[in-house]
């Protein structure tokens, strides 16, 4: 018969001998675990089965082990590396991002409008300077903070760098939406269909934000990239 508390036990002194896991890493790893377990039974599947898939989905126990030796070895200059690589790729490509949308507009535009193929190019140099300087700021004001904190609290992993990085690229929308629609010409626009009207910018800026986070993740847990 399934007792999920034994089963738990069991897991939990699989993941012992697999790693050198702390106490409170391995509560994390169990409450993810339990999240997961109760989902699954939730949606119908078998106890047995649920913890079997929640197991699964959680990662193999070897593999989780070797990603947090990896992060508890980390040499502090490689997370300063990351710290000035990876917030440079989410300006960037939101301004790749830009610059295509705009000379896709300029080929269905009136070819006698002389602002046009300036703003083709002002538009995304704009956002790519701004970018940059919001992606540094942001980062050493927030990111940074948050990861050494996490390093020194041992639970610098993938799951937790992208959690926080999703976090903050919802907040970061959500403030930048406001301050488009402060700046809006009065009468502003009615708030739904602003929304609605601007989801677009989400839809582009959260994954470019994102995709940073995990260059973040690539190149400290990449045994090759190397520092000075």
């Amino acid at each position: 018969m399934f007792n999920l508390n034994s089963e738990i036990t069991k897991w939990r002194r699989t993941m012992a001998k697999s790693g050198d896991f702390k106490s409170d890493e391995l509560d994390e790893f169990q409450s993810h675990l339990f999240e997961a377990f109760e989902v699954f039974v939730k949606d119908g599947v078998a106890p047995p089965d649920a913890f079997k898939l929640a197991s699964e989905q959680l990662g193999n126990p070897a593999a989780l082990a070797g990603e947090y030796d990896k992060m508890r070895d980390l040499n502090p200059s490689k997370l300063w590396f990351a710290f000035l690589v990876a917030p440079l790729v989410a300006p960037l490509l939101f301004s790749l991002i830009v610059l295509i949308v705009l000379s896709v507009a300029l080929m269905f535009s009136d070819p006698k409008d002389p602002g046009t193929p300036i703003g083709v190019v002002m538009v995304p140099v704009l956002t790519l300077i701004l970018g940059v300087l919001a992606s540094y700021f942001i980062a050493g004001i927030i990111w940074m903070p948050i990861m050494l904190f996490l390093k020194k609290r041992g639970m610098l992993s993938g799951r937790a760098i992208h959690v926080t990085a999703f976090i903050l690229a919802i907040l970061l929308y959500v403030l930048l939406e406001l301050c488009i629609y402060a700046i809006t010409a009065v009468p502003r626009p009615d708030v739904l269909a602003f929304i609605r009207s601007s989801l677009i910018i989400g839809v582009i800026f959260i994954p470019c934000v994102m995709l940073s986070a995990t260059t973040f993740w690539w190149m400290l847990r990449n045994r090759k990239v190397q520092t000075c």
